[in-house]
């Protein structure tokens, strides 16, 4: 008996930090999440906060992004930088990831612009599909990548070469 009120104390102890296996509530929104609703999250998913820099062509625009999400984006609680460069367009982040109920309410810190790095990888033009240019990545940027891709205006796809953060590549897993 005395076994078993130990067992009992020590859940009831222990529920309220035991989140992640009976599913938690995140807000969500996207673009300038001006609007925010309650989420609810599948078991094992944790909180996201997230503001990017998207570059396309030369025309800059920010972009927030908040709800769920698993553990291949979210590993563990706390700020995570990422990027990702096609030549022509590029994307540079900052995710914020917590596991309480509505931890992320607040807005995700802008990304800082990271300088120069080392690493060269190729890139594809765009309407030749050619991938034999060099593109010098950011210091945040410390893998190449190959994919292809389907641009959301398009039914064509195309090489999609470039640098990527390997935080980046290991949450998007090969395809």
């Amino acid at each position: 008996m005395a076994s078993l009120k130990l067992l009992l104390t020590l859940a009831l102890a222990l529920a309220p930090h035991i989140n992640s296996v009976e599913g938690i509530s995140c807000f969500s929104c996207t673009g300038s999440c001006a609007s925010q609703k309650p989420q609810k999250c599948p078991d094992g998913e944790t909180c996201i906060s997230v503001k990017t820099i998207v570059n396309k062509n030369g025309v800059v625009n920010f972009e927030s992004y908040k709800g769920c999400a698993g553990t291949s984006l979210c590993p563990s609680p706390g700020p995570k930088n990422f990027s990702i460069n096609f030549g022509t367009e590029s994307v540079l982040g900052r995710a914020e990831c917590c596991d309480e109920n509505n931890c992320n309410g607040a807005e995700a810190s802008s990304p800082e612009i990271p300088g120069p790095g080392s690493l060269q990888c190729f890139r594809c033009d765009p309407l030749t599909n050619n991938c034999n240019t060099s593109l010098n990545c950011s210091v945040l940027e410390t893998g190449c990548f190959q994919s292809t891709l389907t641009p959301s205006d398009s039914m064509v796809s195309g090489p999609a070469h470039g640098c990527s953060s390997v935080n980046l590549c290991s949450a998007l897993g090969p395809s």
